[in-house]
């Protein structure tokens, strides 16, 4: 048994060698292009660089100015790295986590792309079938829109109110002037479109409460100080039909069957999780 490992062994590192031989014979037969010290740069280099651009962009490759760049960006690259390397930074430990998380990351990328291009694309019984099954997925929930004023004591915020209603100042120059939410002070206070549970549970029932009979709400206390809300509009929950949402509902049945056969790779691994804190 050690002996075939062993054979084994030898036989991937002599295939591994033979695919970088080949790879090497195959620079050396492309046109040198530039070298930094003694690592050399080919076209065929320089082609396998622009084999990495998006496909929109692949009628560039032959451009001077395009592949005069990228030599430059791979001169830049080797230089630097090389310096790393002198430096040591390769030993560290964090840096070589990091290199190892790049690596495991590029190669996840690939078994993906090369995965989800062998799937079959669903007919449109799947795609109806799904759609069907998952509904409020593509559902857009109710959302409002409104704006506020914060300020730190109830009394300034009964002032506020009391100005809004008499309609004695604007809402944007009261906001500019009071307000002390530095982020949306400037613009009117301007919490822009938002669906339920993304707001302060008093905030949210408050603002939730108000329409465009009833706009402004009473002074509502927060972590944050105390607010005056003011209804700026509100949209109703929607489904989309079918036809609106196909192409996202065919990329959401692609990638559950991504995440299908990830979870099948790893029941067919032995994973032990020693430490009970861990477990699922």
């Amino acid at each position: 048994m050690l002996f075939r490992c062993i054979s084994l062994g030898i036989a991937m590192l002599f295939l591994a060698s033979c695919g970088q031989e080949a790879a090497d014979n195959a620079a050396q037969d492309s046109p040198l292009v530039a070298t930094v010290d003694n690592f050399e740069i080919h076209e065929s280099d320089i082609d396998r660089e622009l084999d990495l651009m998006p496909a929109s962009l692949g009628h560039m490759r032959d451009r001077p100015d395009v592949r005069r760049k990228v030599l430059q960006n791979m001169l830049r690259q080797h230089a630097l790295s090389h310096k790393a390397v002198t430096m040591g930074l390769d030993l560290d430990p964090l840096v070589r986590r990091k290199i190892q998380r790049a690596r495991e990351d590029i190669l996840i990328r690939e078994l993906k792309r090369r995965h989800m291009r062998a799937i079959a694309m669903p007919d449109e019984t799947a795609i109806a079938t799904y759609y069907a099954a998952h509904k409020q997925r593509y559902a857009i929930p109710e959302m409002i829109h409104i704006r506020h004023i914060v300020v730190a004591d109830r009394q300034t915020a009964e002032m506020i109110l009391s100005r809004l209603k008499r309609k004695a100042d604007d809402f944007n120059a009261l906001a500019a002037r009071y307000s002390i939410d530095e982020h949306t002070r400037q613009h009117g206070g301007d919490l822009n479109w938002f669906p339920r549970g993304t707001l302060d549970a008093n905030l949210e029932a408050a603002a939730f409460a108000l329409d465009k009979t009833h706009p402004l709400s009473k002074p509502v206390k927060t972590r944050f100080g105390w607010h005056i809300l003011q209804w700026l509009g509100k949209k109703e929950h929607v489904l989309p039909p079918l036809a609106e949402v196909r192409d996202q509902v065919i990329a959401d049945i692609r990638n559950d069957q991504w995440t299908h056969w990830v979870n099948d790779q790893l029941e067919q691994q032995h994973i032990r999780i020693v430490n009970p804190d861990y477990a699922p």
